[in-house]
């Protein structure tokens, strides 16, 4: 197949960037991939492939447009250095793309003008971009919602594609409110290690012995699980208030 020809069957279906890259994708993945919501939340359990999926995602947004801003906020900067990995090893393993002009830690720069660019969750390093093509938050429920916040404008003006990817960390933070609360706008994925094929279940035996229920279950089977620090369950505390309630001053 031609180098066009190839470009148009990706563009076309991005799940065929898996096969490319000679990668055997989970179902969930695929879906993924191919998804055209321009909201997405990934609930996937450790080592469940979220890295890979969103790596596809970045490197298609960025060949398919040209001169398009990928940006990726990770919460600490190995991760978001990974992430670039990830994108490198792709861009490898695929034929006839685009060439990479311009090649950093936490960032590659294509030769049509697209850049991906990864870096850790801090104000100072994010502000400054706009008409953002594709906003991926990295492991969402350890990104500070003040951070996330401050991302959220890059996308007005582009009308771009947010996919924010995690495991759960507690029914607290911006991760937890969107997927619980956070309406109809979002297309939501979980992926509980129950369908996940490459874990056996001896080391999942192992894991739960060794983390505790609690933790096991947020870590691997996409629970939201209450701190055990608080005072009151949060079902408890949303119990106490109400919004039928006759103001001090009407209208």
């Amino acid at each position: 197949m031609t180098s066009m020809a190839s470009d148009l069957a990706r563009a076309l279906d991005r799940g065929r960037w898996f096969a490319d890259a000679s990668y055997q994708p989970d179902a969930w993945q695929q879906r993924a991939a191919t998804s055209s919501s321009k909201r997405q939340l990934w609930n996937v359990h450790r080592q469940g492939g979220k890295s890979l999926t969103a790596g596809v995602k970045a490197i298609a947004h960025a060949c398919e447009e040209p001169g398009a801003p990928v940006l990726v906020i990770a919460p600490a900067m190995r991760q978001a250095a990974e992430t670039i990995r990830t994108v490198a090893a792709l861009h490898s393993r695929v034929s006839g793309l685009p060439s990479i002009v311009n090649q950093s830690v936490h960032r590659v720069e294509l030769s049509t003008g697209s850049r991906i660019i990864s870096l850790p969750s801090s104000e100072g390093t994010i502000r400054g971009f706009s008409k953002v093509a594709l906003l991926i938050l990295d492991e969402a429920s350890r990104i500070p919602d003040e951070i996330i916040a401050a991302c959220r404008p890059m996308l007005a003006v582009s009308d771009g594609e947010m996919v924010a990817l995690s495991t759960p960390r507690g029914m607290v933070g911006w991760f937890y409110e969107q997927w619980a609360n956070g309406g109809d706008g979002w297309e939501r994925v979980r992926v509980p290690v129950t369908e996940c094929p490459r874990i056996s279940a001896e080391f999942l035996e192992e894991e739960k012995r060794l983390l505790g229920p609690s933790v096991f279950n947020q870590e691997y089977l996409c629970e939201f699980v209450a701190d055990d620090s608080q005072v009151f369950p949060n079902e408890v505390i949303a119990a106490a208030f109400t919004s039928e309630v006759t103001p001090l001053w009407p209208q």
